[in-house]
C-alpha cells in the first residue's frame, strides 16, 4: 500500500510543467516568465480565455477551466549567459512566488505581477524595494538575527496567526483585530479544521467558496514551483549543446521551450533618421526601426555569422538536442 501511495505520489511529481526560457534574465525574456508564474498560479488562466474574466457580466457564469493546468507548481528553467543576473532575476521570481502564496482568500488570482513592481526593478535598490515589510507589524515581527532561536520561532508563530486571523476576517467581512488573544487563535485552529477540503464550510456562498478553493490552488503552486538556472551562451555551438545536456540529466521531460533570447551588432543610431520616423511613422518607428546602425561581417568562434548564430543557429542546435526531452513528455501534459 505505502509502494503504491509512493509510487503515485512520485508520477504525480513528475507530472509538471517544465519550461525552460532562453534569455530570461531582463526584458521580455523575463516578462514571460512573470507571466507563466502568475497564469499558472489560477486554475483557469485568463490568457487562455476568449474573453477577459473582467467582462463577463453575470458573476454566476464561470469560464470553461483549461487542461493546461499546473497544481503540483512548475519548474522555470532560466537558459541565460551571465550567472549574477540569472540569480537576481532568480530572487525575485521567488518573491513574485512569496506575493501570490501570501495574497489573502477573499481577494482573486491576479492576472499579472503588481504594477509598483515595474517601478521597483533598478539597478541601486531593485532587491530593497521588493523586499520591504508590508506594514509596521511586519516590521515588528521581524526578529533580530542575534534574538535567541525560541523566541524567533515564537515571533514567526505569532506572525503567522496573526496573517490568518486577517485573511478570515477579510474574507468574512469583518475588522481584523491583531492584538486579539488566545481565544482567537483557538477559534483560528478550529475554523483551520473546519475550512480543510474533507470539511467544506457549506454556510458560505458560492463565490466565497471558489475565492477559497482559488487560494488554495495557488498556494500550492507556489509551494512546488522551482525557479533554476542553467548556463547557455547562444554564441557558441558548444555551450547550447552543454545546455541540453544539463536538461536532460536534471529533468524527466521539457514541456515548453520559449525561444526569446538574441543578440545583433549594434553600432549606435542615426538620431535625424529616428526623429523623421518618430514625427511621420510613429508606428513604425517603434515597431520597425529603420535608423538603428549596425555592423556587419561579425563571426563566431565556430566560424558561422554571429548575428545569425545568436539568433537562429544555437536555437536551432538547442531544439534538436532537447529533442528526446521533448519526446518525453507525458501524453496527459
Amino acid at each position: 500500500m505505502s509502494e503504491a501511495a509512493a509510487s503515485s505520489g512520485s508520477q504525480a511529481k513528475d507530472l509538471r510543467p517544465i519550461i525552460l526560457v532562453t534569455g530570461a534574465n531582463a526584458g521580455v525574456g523575463f516578462g514571460i516568465c512573470q507571466r507563466l508564474i502568475v497564469q499558472l498560479s489560477s486554475p483557469t488562466p485568463s490568457d487562455t480565455l476568449p474573453d477577459h474574466p473582467h467582462r463577463y457580466s453575470d458573476p454566476s457564469v464561470q469560464p470553461t477551466p483549461t487542461p493546461f493546468t499546473a497544481p503540483d507548481g512548475c519548474t522555470v528553467i532560466l537558459a541565460c549567459r551571465n550567472p549574477i543576473k540569472a540569480h537576481k532575476a532568480r530572487q525575485q521570481l521567488k518573491q513574485l512566488l512569496k506575493w501570490i502564496e501570501n495574497l489573502p482568500e477573499h481577494e482573486d488570482t491576479p492576472t499579472g505581477p503588481p504594477e509598483s513592481w515595474a517601478f521597483a526593478f533598478d539597478t541601486t535598490s531593485k532587491d530593497d524595494k521588493l523586499t520591504d515589510p508590508e506594514t509596521e507589524q511586519d516590521i515588528r515581527d521581524t526578529p533580530h538575527e542575534d534574538a535567541d532561536p525560541a523566541l524567533v520561532a515564537h515571533a514567526q508563530e505569532n506572525n503567522m496567526r496573526r496573517r490568518r486571523r486577517q485573511r478570515k476576517a477579510l474574507a468574512n467581512g469583518d475588522d481584523a483585530d491583531p492584538d486579539s488573544g488566545d481565544d482567537a487563535d483557538s477559534q483560528d485552529e478550529k475554523a483551520d479544521l473546519s475550512d480543510s477540503p474533507g470539511s467544506p464550510d457549506l454556510a458560505a456562498s458560492l463565490e466565497q467558496r471558489t475565492k477559497r478553493a482559488n487560494a488554495r490552488y495557488r498556494r500550492r503552486f507556489c509551494q512546488g514551483t522551482r525557479i533554476e538556472f542553467v548556463p547557455l551562451d547562444l554564441g557558441s555551438m558548444g555551450s547550447a549543446l552543454e545546455c541540453a545536456r544539463m536538461v536532460r540529466e536534471r529533468y524527466p521531460h521539457v514541456t515548453h521551450v520559449v525561444l526569446n533570447a538574441g543578440s545583433s551588432a549594434w553600432t549606435g543610431m542615426n538620431w535625424f533618421h529616428a526623429v523623421w520616423m518618430i514625427m511621420t511613422q510613429f508606428r513604425y518607428a517603434v515597431t520597425w526601426p529603420a535608423y538603428k546602425l549596425q555592423r556587419a561581417g561579425d563571426k563566431s568562434d565556430d566560424g558561422f555569422g554571429w548575428v545569425w548564430q545568436c539568433n537562429v543557429g544555437a536555437h536551432w542546435i538547442l531544439v534538436r538536442a532537447l529533442l528526446p526531452s521533448l519526446r518525453a513528455t507525458p501524453a496527459s501534459m
